[in-house]
């Protein structure tokens, strides 16, 4: 439960950050914004969920 705990901490500090734009271009950031958006979608919170999909989709179109 710790692991998973640290885990929500981490995915959220990256969200809140300031450096989201920046570190969008790095390779692991689509994961952490996929299990970031998995966490708030099983928290209920669908529509922010929803939110960081669509950043997702931005950062692919713009690899492609």
């Amino acid at each position: 439960m710790n692991k998973f705990a640290a885990q929500i901490e981490q995915d959220m500090d990256f969200l809140m950050s300031g450096d989201v734009k920046k570190s969008i271009s790095f390779d692991n950031a689509t994961l952490y914004l996929k299990k970031a958006s998995n966490l708030l979608r099983n928290a209920g919170l669908i529509v922010e969920s929803k939110q960081i999909d669509n950043i997702i989709i931005k950062k692919e179109r713009v690899i492609i």
